[in-house]
């Protein structure tokens, strides 16, 4: 579900920010390419994840989970990058207005899709307690809050003021790297064998009394 959903955003993305030239589609879009390639990641990790312990890994395989949460992370952080680096040099060249029409609808329905895409991905998570499907949930709900800045930047830059549309791109980078950061603490916890945090501690203690 997560690698067909972010093939067809990061094909629909790609295409339209190349005709229409918006700077906050394009940053939409790199985040999508990313998540493409997290997808791919993924899918590898989880199977391996579930091999049966053996010779070389006797106490399981689980840990590769969390380094392709890694793995998610970095791709996270790259897009972000390429998001930021676009909008600023659009914003130095002064900005171009995006005419409203088919970049605002493909941002609106990325949003759609993407919000839906965070409620079942994040319900299996929960059921399997798999560390790489909550980041991957955590990803498609900032890719909602990506899509929603990239459509405000694209429609308001024809409306109010061309450099709109970069300032859109500049702030999917900033929550990009916002989530990317969060994931990547996340992942790392479990690969060096964090504890429970305090309020965890609190709940596990009340309910043992």
């Amino acid at each position: 579900i997560t690698l067909g959903g972010n093939i067809v955003l990061a094909l629909a993305k790609g295409l339209v920010a190349y005709f229409s030239g918006s700077v906050a589609l394009y940053a939409d879009a790199a985040n999508s390419i990313s998540d493409v390639v997290y997808s791919i990641m993924m899918v590898w990790g989880l199977w391996v994840s579930q091999q049966p312990a053996d010779l070389s890994h006797p106490q399981g395989h689980s840990r590769f989970e969390p380094i392709v949460g890694l793995v998610v992370t970095i791709s996270m952080t790259l897009a972000g990058f390429s998001a930021a680096q676009a909008a600023i040099n659009r914003i130095l060249t002064g900005g171009i207005a995006i005419s409203p029409g088919l970049p605002t609808l493909v941002l609106l329905a990325s949003s759609t899709v993407k919000l839906g895409m965070f409620f079942y991905i994040r319900h299996i998570a929960k059921q399997l307690q798999s560390p790489t499907l909550n980041t991957a949930s955590k990803d498609n709900l900032s890719d909602v809050a990506t899509s929603a800045a990239a459509f405000l930047g694209a429609l308001l830059s024809s409306f109010v003021h061309p450099i709109l549309d970069p300032i859109g791109g500049l702030l999917v980078s900033g929550w990009i790297f916002e989530n990317a950061f969060e994931a990547g603490k996340e992942n790392v916890a479990y690969l060096t064998g964090a504890g429970a945090c305090e309020e965890e501690r609190d709940t596990f203690v009340a309910i043992a009394k």
